[in-house]
């Protein structure tokens, strides 16, 4: 989930500023979501248009789960769901890319390992990878150039993920860092003011939910 910071100067684009900024599985959601629109949207029509009718039907499927998993988690506030059909979405379109177009999945292999390390844990992010590398590879086998290129392809997207991993490890340990010394007296270890009113933000945010606050 992510808070929303508002920005001193109180404008509506500042505050998507601050809030992409704090919350990376946002970003990169976010990301995805101007993607689909601004690209692979334009492709579709492209495809449509020079007669490939099974490309233009995968990338216009896909832009559409793209485009709707970065509207979710604005609209909700919650990246995890979100991040999970981003991350699937990502695989099966690599894998549609190499049945409808072949070698344009192993260009799309690259950026699509290094974001799974942004939308989900790190062990499903590798199996996903993994599974995308396996279908860009035999997809677009006679493009890659076989057994030949195989070795160069794996190596570059292992180093793309391994990237990926440790910048995202990092990014978690660092908010996790963060929202310690933001909601935990360092003394006490007592949560202070700004948990009780994200806790109780919480509680009032369950469908159905009645309770009593005593002070």
């Amino acid at each position: 989930t992510r808070n929303v910071a508002v920005s001193p100067d109180g404008t509506r684009w500042s505050r998507w500023w601050e809030t992409v900024r704090e919350d990376y599985t946002l970003a990169v959601l976010t990301l995805g979501g101007v993607v689909a629109v601004a690209w692979l949207a334009l492709f579709a029509v492209y495809r449509a248009v020079t007669g490939n009718w099974l490309a233009a039907a995968n990338d216009t499927i896909l832009s559409l789960v793209l485009g709707w998993a970065a509207w979710h988690a604005w609209r909700t506030g919650n990246t995890r769901w979100p991040g999970w059909v981003m991350a699937l979405a990502i695989v099966a379109g690599i894998w549609a890319i190499g049945v409808a177009a072949q070698f344009a999945a192993l260009f799309w292999a690259y950026p699509g390992v290094l974001m799974m390390f942004f939308l989900v844990p790190a062990p499903a992010a590798a199996l996903l990878g993994i599974a995308a590398v396996l279908g860009a590879a035999g997809l677009s086998w006679r493009e890659l150039g076989g057994t030949e290129g195989l070795p160069f392809f794996v190596i570059t997207n292992v180093l793309t993920g391994v990237f990926g991993y440790v910048v995202s490890q990092q990014a978690q340990a660092r908010i996790a860092r963060w929202q310690t010394l933001s909601f935990v007296d360092p003394l006490t270890g007592v949560g202070n003011r700004r948990l009780m009113s994200v806790e109780l933000a919480q509680a009032c945010a369950r469908p159905g939910s009645a309770g009593t606050l005593a002070v």
